[in-house]
């Protein structure tokens, strides 16, 4: 192998390796705090590297047991390169075990907590006209109630029997005058 070439490779290899450097995700740090969160549970991308990082591995193996080959340049950029797969396979492999173990976490808690019920779709604005709902505050209030009338004066007791001529009848009472009836305007 050329040097440029070897040169390429240990350029390009760490760009392409490592997919789960990349792109899988781990569970955020608060997630146990958190109502919501998302994190990568697919096993794809560390799979793909752990295959790649084997099979990379294999073919380092068969050219450094190749008679041909015995020299230590043309060994060290394809391990390097199966390492940094292996490495990624291994790191991808784990965020996805603490993403499935995080989300199942979440589960438990949305199963054990009560329902939170989401905020109402539409709420009419308040009617200036009309008193503001309570707790507000300020605006225009309706006048008080009147004031409940007073109560009937008790009734008067009862006459005492009269006595046989001890005391005259009680004098009747006479009719009001009426008011006079008005004169008509000359």
């Amino acid at each position: 192998m050329s040097p440029w070439l070897l040169t390429v490779v240990a350029c390009v290899a760490p760009l392409l390796s490592g997919c789960s450097f990349l792109f899988v995700d781990g569970p955020p740090p608060n997630h146990d705090r958190l109502a919501y969160f998302d994190c990568t549970s697919s096993h794809l991308a560390p799979v793909t590297d752990l295959v790649l990082g084997g099979l990379e591995g294999i073919g380092t193996m068969a050219a450094y047991s190749d008679t041909g080959l015995r020299s230590d340049s043309s060994v060290i950029a394809p391990a390097l390169v199966a390492a940094l797969f292996l490495a990624s396979g291994a790191v991808g492999l784990q965020r996805v075990s603490k993403c499935d173990e995080a989300k199942s976490r979440l589960i438990r808690r949305s199963l054990e907590s009560p329902p939170r019920l989401p905020p109402p779709l539409y709420q009419p604005p308040a009617d200036p006209w009309l008193a503001p709902p309570p707790g507000l505050g300020g605006g225009w209030r309706a006048p008080p109630a009147p004031p409940a009338p007073p109560a009937p004066p008790a009734a008067p007791a009862a006459p005492a029997p009269p006595d046989s001529a001890a005391s005259p009848p009680p004098p009747s009472p006479s009719p009001a005058p009426s008011p006079p009836a008005p004169t008509p305007a000359p």
